[in-house]
């Protein structure tokens, strides 16, 4: 953990309160409408049903770009979760030791 250590934390400090918003798992814009199944036939997302509401109620408003980033914070997101893998693995254990050297998050959205 010592060789990653600070980027991990600054990465955290990203990654936190993102994950409530936009995370795969527990993210605000990934939970499922409930409703939507009766009103609408089939099951939609926070984010899916927020686009249907734009399309259909706010033609100045813009929907762009909000899958993709959904998507590519769950690639960063795991990518986070398997470098912090990494750097948990204890060298005095299996015998293994990966050093990753100036390992640089970069979050980019571009909505």
């Amino acid at each position: 953990m010592q060789v990653v250590g600070r980027a991990i934390e600054q990465a955290n400090r990203v990654i936190g309160p993102l994950d409530r918003f936009i995370g795969p798992v527990n993210g605000v814009l990934n939970k499922q409408v409930k409703i939507a199944d009766f009103l609408f036939g089939r099951s939609m997302t926070v984010a899916e049903l927020a686009e249907w509401v734009v399309r259909h109620f706010c033609s100045q408003c813009t929907f762009r770009g909000v899958f993709e980033a959904i998507r590519t914070y769950s690639e960063l997101s795991a990518t986070y979760k398997r470098v912090v893998q990494l750097a948990s693995i204890d060298q005095n254990g299996c015998g293994t030791f990966q050093a990753v050297r100036n390992f640089f998050f970069d979050v980019r959205f571009y909505l």
